[in-house]
């Protein structure tokens, strides 16, 4: 279980949502598993586990969790999972706001689409893309693990599940910009999310709105958003 570590409106006292949400879906896989029979040990986030080190010395046992992990809290916090720095510039969101009439699905879409992209690079704010990009980081991180988790014989058939929890304003560019989805295949609403499956052979796929999409598991360096319609 990996999660975004932004404090609601950059506040501490409002705690972490991202990271709070994390903590209550653990217990609740912890619940599934005891009323299973299974045992809790294959929760990665509290339970070492053999990684494999591509033969190059022996397996190692690793927890997926940081240092940076809130005490009492087993969630991993990923900053390239982190709310988008664009609220960090006032001027460019407050801009958007008022040329867009709030912080609605218009001032979103035109955000994916970098529509005031003058704007926001004279006022330094981040692109769509640079959120994309943080996004897609994470998830080649991620896959490079599983492989070396799967190269593990302690592992052998098994299957690694690693759950990321973001925000939208990373989320949306990423599937956008790096999978190539239209903005009408997919938008994240509240609690909305997709799965990526990896196959032994490296290859990754996601099935969204009934249609299926390959994905890079390499962090990109163009830009793949659709053309408009």
């Amino acid at each position: 279980m990996v999660s975004s570590p932004t404090f609601w409106l950059d506040e501490p006292q409002f705690g972490q949502r991202a990271r709070e949400t994390a903590d209550i879906i653990i217990e609740q896989i912890k619940q599934e598993l005891t009323k299973r029979g299974l045992s809790q040990d294959q929760i990665l986030n509290t339970h070492p586990v053999p990684v494999s080190n591509e033969g190059k010395v022996p397996p190692r046992e690793t927890r997926f969790r940081t240092e940076s992990s809130v005490s009492g809290s087993t969630a991993k916090l990923e900053t390239s999972l982190r709310e988008s720095q664009m609220f960090q510039f006032p001027e460019y969101a407050a801009y958007l706001r008022e040329k867009y009439g709030g912080q609605g699905p218009n001032f979103w879409k035109n955000r994916n689409l970098d529509t005031d992209r003058e704007k926001r690079e004279e006022l330094g704010a981040p692109s769509p893309q640079q959120d994309a990009n943080d996004v897609s980081m994470t998830v080649a991180a991620e896959a490079r693990y599983a492989r070396l988790w799967h190269q593990s014989p302690d592992n052998s058939g098994r299957r690694l599940v690693i759950w990321n929890i973001t925000h939208g304003d990373g989320l949306e560019p990423y599937a956008q910009r790096i999978i190539g989805m239209d903005p009408s295949d997919f938008s994240a609403g509240y609690n909305d999310g997709f799965a990526i499956s990896v196959n032994d052979q490296g290859s990754a796929k996601t099935i969204v709105s009934g249609k299926e999409f390959s994905v890079s598991l390499v962090p990109p360096r163009g830009n793949r958003l659709p053309p408009q319609k």
